[in-house]
């Protein structure tokens, strides 16, 4: 006991010495240092406690070396401007610094997480030990600071954070003084409106369409440190679910700990999980939820903690959004299906749910003057009876989006396909639980445009089931040992995920993609290469070739792959074969985005360079892919496309809709490269239309550009896309 209370005053102490350094009150890396003393604290203890349970030690030249890295990083973070880095480019050096924290992170975790199995023995105990809840928090902390301090809340998350203040301080969930008051200026740089889906005002009282439940658990810590204080919570609930991930993963597979391990750490420190565990959203205590109902339904005993955890979770999910409604009737029907002895008893949770249902349609229907508060029976059933493909182009779009699919912000995930293979064909109980609790909520999801989650980090509408979900990895995880594919193809995606890990937490503001059919990554390489590299993608929301193109392709290798046995090798050679694959693939993406004829180019992608003018819609509009939007011109802007040539003579079609005042002299114009001006007269009607522009020969090396005159300054066109075709000349 001495000996921890000591290491607690040593952590203190370095708090206290790192919270006096001489930097700038605005640096984005004060927090990180005020909280590095408390992970390097957890790390500590967490090693101790594995090396006390038989674990082997840490060899000293690695933990010296570790260390000097450590002292090394804080010497450059604190003398950088000093030393004259960050003076142009201060936020991709500081990006540059903080991924390398990320890499000492995780290299303490991958030495650390095999010390911690070691420890649990050949079998996974019922109840997980502590260390599987405290590595997760622990993690989550060294990011958490850098995420705050780099990335305003987003989407739905600032106006959950607002209702939480509400409750902390005025205890209640009238918002009308909190909009007043701007009080969102607490937790982010702009402040907030009411939202579209809100209730009618009632007369000075206003409302969130948002269910306070999940604001209501985090008011007490936000009420003693602010927006830090609900992060900090969601941390706990993002551990919590780790915790309990790893306990229902010793009711599926009790004999395989390493296995089972490896897919808990893939889900704990990986994206997109680790994302939420960050921000506040509904999705990581649903998540919760839905682990502890199926531990509890699979470890029942009768006892009032089963009774207890069972009606609590039927009732906590539709409380915490309706839409997790669709989860807690496939759990009730299950328990009912499962547990046959105790049917008659069930009854009474059943009857619970029931009740808090009609409840919360009722009051929607009081409060909102509709039962499903922003969407009615009608819109839905439009919207599920429109056509089948919906529900295609939704499922593959939440895993090979190139901007919200699993797979594509984390392709360790392709693991899932073994893994499910391996799960139905051995019949076992994973299966079963996923023909009950998916099939409803997936249905209910798929066909919505809004399937990725709106303005929000990706995988979000299916994250709630992703800790059940890495129970499937552990069969793909234990037969890929064998496999020389197997371990080629987890080598391929461990290296590009360790990349785009390093570059989603390096800099937290790239998760949030706007639905143009691209991400922000993409975006960024296409501004600086110039090329349109987004097309080679696949995209969802804007379908192309790509978009089916990269489905079937990562179904054939993935099962390819997965086949060949192949001859052993040492364990490294597939990781620098899936190493040397990563660089050669980044390096072809340049190339062939860059020799493939311009055909096609939206208007709003960061490749296509704007001189003036505004992203229409505007970013935050509610439903905006729902809506046709491109870039607002007006007088004196332009937009300069760089054109791979597909052949001699080219016709341009641009989709235009004219806005605003009627201007006699105002016309969209496009010079080729003659020297000639071919001109279209803006007018009404205010529609989208198609405007050809027959340019003639067009040299290699010549740039599109497209704007717009107004002598009298008021007119206005919305631009879309520019569809280039190419003629033999």
């Amino acid at each position: 006991m001495s000996g921890r209370l000591a290491r607690l005053a040593a952590a203190v102490a370095a708090s206290l010495w790192l919270g006096r350094l001489p930097l700038p009150t605005a640096d984005p890396f004060r927090p990180t240092l005020l909280a590095l003393p408390w992970v390097v604290l957890g790390f500590v203890e967490l090693s101790r406690w594995a090396w006390r349970r038989g674990a082997h030690s840490e060899p000293r030249p690695v933990l010296a070396l570790e260390a000097g890295l450590l002292f090394a990083w804080l010497f450059v973070v604190r003398a950088r401007r000093a030393l004259g880095l960050g003076a142009d480019a201060g936020d991709e050096i500081d990006n540059l610094l903080y991924a390398a924290l990320l890499l000492l992170l995780a290299q303490r975790v991958a030495r650390l997480l095999p010390a911690l199995r070691r420890a649990i023995g050949e079998r996974l105990p019922e109840r997980p030990p502590w260390p599987f809840f405290l590595l997760p928090l622990v993690v989550y902390a060294a990011i958490l600071p850098w995420s705050a301090v780099r990335r305003a809340p987003d989407g739905d998350e600032p106006y959950y954070l607002l209702l939480t203040h509400s409750l902390a301080y005025d205890l209640d969930v009238d918002l009308a003084n909190n909009y007043a008051r701007q009080d969102s200026l607490r937790f982010m740089p702009r402040a907030l409106e009411p939202e579209w889906g809100d209730p009618p005002s009632q007369g000075e009282r206003r409302f969130s369409r948002h269910h306070a439940l999940l604001p209501l658990v985090l008011a007490p810590a936000y009420r003693v440190a602010g927006a830090w204080g609900a992060f900090a919570g969601m941390a706990l609930l993002g551990a919590a679910t780790a915790w309990w991930t790893l306990r229902l993963a010793a009711r599926m597979w009790p004999a395989r700990p390493a296995e089972s391990v490896a897919a808990w750490a893939l889900l704990c420190f990986t994206p997109p999980f680790v994302f939420y565990a960050l921000q506040v959203w509904v999705e990581v205590p649903a998540a919760l939820l839905l682990v502890v109902a199926l531990d509890r339904i699979w470890g029942w005993r009768g006892g009032p903690g089963d009774w207890l955890a069972l009606a609590a979770v039927l009732v906590l999910l539709p409380l915490l959004k309706l839409r997790f409604l669709l989860l807690a009737v496939p759990l009730a029907l299950l328990a009912l299906w499962r547990l046959r002895a105790w049917r008659r008893r069930l009854l009474a949770p059943v009857a619970a749910l029931a009740v808090v249902t009609a409840g919360i349609l009722v009051s929607n229907q009081l409060r909102f003057r509709a039962p499903l508060r922003d969407h009615t029976f009608a819109y839905l059933a439009q919207l599920h009876l429109d056509s089948p493909l919906n529900y295609l182009r939704g499922a593959a779009g939440l895993l090979f989006d190139c901007a919200f699919g699993l797979f594509a912000v984390n392709p360790l995930w392709l693991l899932l396909l073994p893994g499910a293979w391996l799960v139905i064909r051995r019949r076992h109980p994973l299966a079963l639980q996923g023909l009950f609790c998916v099939p409803l909520y997936l249905a209910a999801v798929a066909p919505r445009l809004e399937w990725y989650g709106a303005w929000s980090p990706p995988f979000r509408l299916g994250l709630v089931f992703l800790p059940w979900a890495a129970l499937w990895l552990v069969p793909a995880v234990a037969a890929g040992r064998r496999r020389q594919g197997a371990r080629l193809l987890t080598a391929l995606a461990g290296a590009l995920a360790g990349v785009l890990a390093l570059l989603w937490l390096a800099v937290p503001g790239w998760t949030y993609h706007l639905a143009d059919g691209g991400n922000q990554l993409l975006a960024y390489l296409g501004g600086r290469w110039r090329v349109d590299a987004v097309r080679l993608f696949p995209s969802f929301v804007r379908l192309r070739a790509a978009s089916w193109v990269w489905p079937l392709a990562c179904l054939a290798a993935a099962a390819l792959l997965w086949r060949w046995r192949g001859r052993p090798a040492r364990p490294t050679r597939p990781a620098l074969w899936g190493v040397a694959v990563l660089l050669a693939a980044g390096a072809a993406v340049p190339v062939a985005a860059g020799g493939r004829a311009t055909r096609r180019g939206g208007v709003e992608d960061a490749w296509v360079v704007k001189r003036g003018g505004e992203l229409y819609p505007q970013r935050w509009l509610p439903r905006r892919p729902r809506l046709r939007g491109g870039w607002l011109l007006s007088h004196g802007t332009e937009v300069t496309a760089p054109v791979v040539p597909g052949g001699r003579a080219l016709s341009v079609l641009v989709h235009v809709r004219p806005l605003g005042v009627r201007s006699a002299g105002a016309r969209l114009e496009i010079e080729a490269p003659d020297g000639r001006r071919l001109i279209w007269p803006v007018a009404p009607p205010r529609r989208w239309r198609v405007v050809r522009f027959d340019l003639g020969l067009w040299p290699p090396g010549e740039e599109l550009v497209v704007r717009l005159r107004d002598p009298a300054r008021v007119a206005r066109v919305v631009v879309d896309r520019l569809e280039l075709r190419w003629g033999p000349g």
